[in-house]
């Protein structure tokens, strides 16, 4: 009984139509509100044509910029791969001429001893250093392919 004696009686239809009232109003706030942003955004300050130029200008200028530093970067990183071929490519050079030279210090001690096992020997090793020569004449090609798409990326 004291729970019930301390709530006061509510009157439901006025109370109802107390927060019928506040929502009203409530949208209608929200209606002003959004009437006064669509009212800006259409008959706001617009920038003048040549502000829009001129900034879009600015970003283009920006994205040019910064692509042509990576295209440099990359021309670099390939200017250096092609620098490392180079390096191996004569080093493998260098191991072909001293196997040919190898070869025919061999060659030569095996002709004095042993004429026939020489020539067998001599064949094998003709085409071994002709197989090489092969390689080697390859890896020229494409190096010389190589530095022409480097030239050409340099240049853009």
């Amino acid at each position: 009984m004291i729970l019930a004696q301390l709530q006061p009686d509510l009157n439901w239809p006025e109370t109802l139509k107390a927060l019928v009232g506040i929502v009203g109003i409530l949208s209608i706030i929200y209606l002003v509100f959004s009437v006064a942003i669509a009212w800006k955004k259409l008959f706001g300050r617009r920038p003048p044509i040549a502000e829009e130029l001129d900034r879009l200008e600015k970003k283009l200028h920006a994205e040019i910029v910064e692509s042509h530093s990576r295209a440099y970067k990359k021309s670099e990183e390939a200017r250096s791969q092609v620098e490392d071929l180079r390096k191996h490519f004569d080093a493998v050079q260098d191991v072909i001429r001293d196997a040919a030279r190898a070869s025919d210090a061999s060659l030569r001690d095996l002709m004095d001893t042993k004429v026939g096992v020489v020539s067998l020997d001599l064949i094998h090793v003709g085409r071994q250093v002709a197989g090489l020569q092969g390689q080697t004449e390859l890896q020229n090609q494409q190096l010389a392919r190589m530095d022409s798409k480097l030239d050409r990326l340099a240049e853009k």
